[in-house]
């Protein structure tokens, strides 16, 4: 059968802590899998993030999450959900937040901006699979906080791509050498138009 792809379990019912569960899958013929290793799993307040949708030219799709919260790092921050991914598989749609030194993650949580850090940057790798581009990225522009949010490609730091995340929700990709997206997220008062 057809595997359950992009699918999430959110249980609000859940104190902030590790958890540990052990994973089976049934299809619809009732044929059970042996299971998985124990699987660590941290609740995540994704109410308060950003969510993007990642699709590809068939339709294939990856979901990502961004947001901040106070005294959280650039690093992979665990406490807040933020978990290693495995490296992405060749010709498959992903998109991952680049993490220095690791493979990425799903959900990229920042530190608040605040006195003496007037801005943050988050950097997104983008694959599409074998549908190819254009390649598609959407985000409710009414879920973004307080502050200026950019979508910028990478290579050029919005020379090619320059999108004000506020006014727009959807972005089409048709470049296929732009496989990395910047966030670039200020205050209003910091905001650099070139």
């Amino acid at each position: 059968g057809n595997p359950i792809a992009d699918s999430f379990w959110n249980d609000t019912n859940l104190s902030w802590d590790i958890y540990y569960y052990y994973i089976t899958a049934q299809d619809l013929a009732g044929n059970q899998s042996v299971g998985s290793d124990t699987v660590t799993g941290i609740p995540v307040d994704l109410q308060s993030c950003v969510m993007l949708r990642i699709a590809d030219q068939g339709g294939t799709s990856d979901t990502v999450w961004f947001g901040t919260k106070a005294g959280a790092s650039d690093d992979i921050d665990t406490l807040y959900g933020e978990i290693e991914l495995p490296p992405p598989v060749i010709d498959v749609c992903d998109a991952r937040w680049r993490i220095p030194s690791t493979n990425g993650t799903w959900l990229d949580i920042r530190d608040t901006l605040g006195e003496g850090q007037t801005s943050k940057t988050f950097v997104l790798d983008i694959q599409s699979g074998l549908s190819g581009y254009p390649m598609t990225v959407r985000w409710s522009s009414a879920s973004l906080p307080s502050g200026d949010f950019l979508l910028l490609d990478e290579q050029t730091h919005g020379s090619l791509i320059r999108v004000n995340m506020k006014a727009e929700s959807l972005l089409v990709l048709s470049n296929q050498t732009i496989t990395s997206l910047e966030i670039l997220h200020t205050f209003a008062a910091t905001m650099v138009m070139h």
